[in-house]
């Protein structure tokens, strides 16, 4: 019996939800160690307030926790996680721009590639479909 919330597990994910669902497990791996070297050279200096550190590490590991929640729901094909998707790639292109005028062009190309993928997949028919499908009662998940 199937709840009324969770996407048809006997359709499979096309090719495009696959890459864009493990380009943001890599995202979120990144994440992850920006966070641990942003830990370690938290304890490590003693130059700024602790309160602001503590709440910016905090925020890390509740985006590290979000985008894995959000790679694990597109896989399967919840609706909402689009949206999500497509908002995080924004955001890190955004943060990208500034490293192309110093001198850390190849990690801001590093950043734009993969988010500029998974905003071209997002928008792919294929993709589309796959997460507009309907339930049995007519319901979108």
């Amino acid at each position: 019996m199937s709840s009324l919330n969770t996407p048809d597990s006997s359709v499979a994910a096309p090719a495009g939800v696959r890459v864009v669902s493990g380009l943001i497990l890599v995202e979120t791996a990144m994440l992850i160690v920006v966070g641990i070297w942003y830990a370690v050279s938290m304890f490590r200096s003693e130059s700024y307030h602790a309160g602001v550190a503590f709440f910016s590490l905090a925020l890390i590991v509740l985006a590290i926790g979000w985008l894995l929640a959000v790679s694990i729901f597109l896989y399967r094909g919840y609706r909402w996680t689009r949206s999500a998707a497509l908002v995080w790639q924004l955001f890190l292109i955004v943060l990208a721009f500034p490293l192309f005028n110093g001198e850390q062009w190849f990690l801001a190309l590093c950043v734009v590639a993969p988010a500029a993928t998974i905003l071209l997949l997002l928008f792919s028919q294929p993709v589309v479909d796959f997460m507009g499908r309907r339930s049995e009662n007519g319901r979108t998940f």
